[in-house]
């Protein structure tokens, strides 16, 4: 009995030994474990402040504990103050957007945190290349009439190397025998010869060019002015140009002009209109068949009335405005209600005559009447009805008695 309860107490001592040494290793444990490394810094590393627009370069960071230490596995967040300037990805590649100044900052999950600028420049111009050779398809153009042809130029500087996109200007020496675009696409307008010269950077060249065609052809006239307005007494210059089948001004052309009323204006061989009295005339510019015109608008004098009907004027036959004399009057003797005229009718062909005309005041009209002799017999004429249109233009009834032919006629103070 005893036996056994010694061997219960020593077994009791063993445990609670065994609890002692454990619980001791527990504290001395605790005692030797080491502090965690905290973040206390970050460096940023890169090769260069300066960027050229385009270029792109790798930042570094590297995060360091308050002993110097390097720290592993950080989350590094990357951001730029600019990105329109320079931009940075969440691995630190920093690219440049345009001129400018940018802050790119990295911090780590704990908000340590550094930042630096950079600034972002234009890339220097390189030194234009000059020319030295070219290189032209095709070196001489032969083409017909209204056809086109691409010119090809290839440029080299004194290295041989070809200069890319080089500016070429290109211009033709007649461009009434051919013309070229911008771009140096040549194309015939009329048999001849002529050169298309070309320039790069003030060094120039040429190139023949040959133009055969069928023979050219008037099509289309073009008058000027299309439209304009006059006044009584003015001379006004119309003027023609003549276009062959390939839509191009032909030289050497002689126009035939007429105007629709001589009597309100009449137009000469070269094209000088004169204007006469009020309302409105074509003035036609003819080759053959080819015919073009243009307009005149003859305005009324303000004053519509003259005082009477002395004075030289031009009889014009109003139906095909042909102008067939002139007569001159004279006042003879008036009272209140007439008034009476005499002078002198001068045909174009050369003929004369006396005129005696007899004006009625209140209605302001006037007949003119005169003999002229013929073979056969005595032959008389009237101009009967005559009033003011205005006070420089007179409408009235031609009538020849013998034959009792009438027609319309207006004068015009010459």
């Amino acid at each position: 009995m005893k036996k056994s309860f010694r061997s219960q107490a020593n077994f009791i001592l063993l445990i609670a030994t065994v609890i002692l040494t454990s619980g001791m290793c527990t504290s001395e444990e605790e005692d030797i474990t080491p502090e965690l490394p905290v973040a206390s810094s970050i460096e940023m590393e890169f090769p260069k402040s300066e960027l050229t627009v385009g270029e792109t370069m790798n930042l570094k960071a590297l995060v360091k504990d308050n002993e110097g230490n390097t720290m592993n596995n950080q989350t590094l967040t990357w951001t730029s103050s600019n990105p329109n300037v320079i931009s940075v990805d969440s691995g630190g590649l920093a690219q440049a957007k345009s001129s400018g100044t940018a802050s790119i900052e990295v911090k780590n999950q704990t908000g340590i945190k550094v930042a630096h600028n950079f600034n972002a420049l234009e890339p220097e111009a390189e030194s234009p290349k000059e020319p030295h050779r070219f290189e032209v398809t095709p070196s001489e153009i032969i083409i017909e009439v209204g056809q086109k042809v691409q010119v090809e130029i290839k440029v080299f500087d004194i290295d041989g190397v070809e200069i890319e996109n080089p500016e070429i200007l290109y211009k033709s020496h007649d461009e009434q025998v051919s013309t070229v675009s911008d771009g140096g696409l040549v194309e015939g307008l009329r048999a001849g010869s002529t050169e298309i010269h070309f320039e790069v950077s003030a060094k120039s060249s040429k190139i023949p060019v040959t133009v055969t065609s069928e023979d050219l052809v008037l099509t289309k006239i073009e008058v000027f002015p299309k439209t304009i307005s006059g006044k009584r007494g003015e001379q006004i210059q119309f003027s023609a140009k003549g276009f062959d089948q390939f839509d191009q001004e032909m030289s050497g052309i002689t126009f035939d002009w007429k105007s629709s009323n001589g009597c309100l204006a009449n137009i000469d061989e070269v094209g000088l209109v004169s204007a006469y009295t009020p309302g409105n005339a074509r003035m036609t510019a003819s080759v053959g068949e080819i015919s073009s015109y243009g307009t005149i608008s003859v305005s009324k004098s303000e004053k519509l009335v003259a005082e009477n009907f002395e004075g030289k004027w031009n009889i014009c036959e109003e139906s095909n405005g042909n102008n067939f004399a002139v007569i001159e009057l004279a006042i003879e003797s008036s009272n209140d209600i007439t008034r009476s005229y005499k002078g002198e009718i001068k045909r174009f062909d050369g003929s004369s005559f006396i005129v005696m005309g007899i004006e009625s005041i209140p209605d302001k009209s006037i007949s003119i009447n005169w003999v002229e002799e013929i073979q056969g017999g005595a032959r008389t004429f009237i101009i009967s009805a005559g009033t003011f249109i205005d006070e420089f233009a007179i409408k009235a009834r031609h009538t020849d008695r013998r034959t009792l032919t009438t027609y319309d006629v207006r004068l015009s103070k010459l």
